[in-house]
């Protein structure tokens, strides 16, 4: 039996990674898995964690949300408080993950692996 706390936790899905800083305004490219992904939009809650952790680990300490400011580009994105290429470059390397339930919605005959999955 799970708790209420388990049953209310966002299931967190692996998509991508931070890739170098863009610019000097604190841009950057995110590397997601699907490339043809449409997920990235102004607005959307990213946490970004070390390589080396899992979703397990996004509501954790060293997890850091970002909110995008804008998408410019083949992945490229802007932060909401993030302002220069010292800001952003804090997050190289770092895993991108996204809450499912932000994810777009798909047609009827289609379906996220994660779904497939999970």
């Amino acid at each position: 039996m799970t708790s209420s706390t388990e049953a209310e936790a966002p299931v967190w899905v692996s998509v991508g990674r931070v890739g170098r800083p863009h610019g000097v305004k604190g841009g950057t490219r995110l590397w997601l898995h699907n490339p043809d992904s449409e997920l990235l939009q102004s607005d959307l809650v990213i946490t970004v964690l070390p390589a080396e952790m899992s979703a397990e680990d996004a509501n954790g300490a060293s997890a850091r949300q970002l909110t995008i400011a804008e998408v410019y580009g083949e992945g490229l994105v802007t932060f909401v408080g993030v302002k220069n290429r010292e800001d952003v470059a804090r997050f190289t390397g770092r895993a991108v993950y996204v809450k499912r339930e932000d994810f777009p919605e798909v047609d009827d005959d289609e379906t996220y692996l994660v779904d497939l999955i999970g």
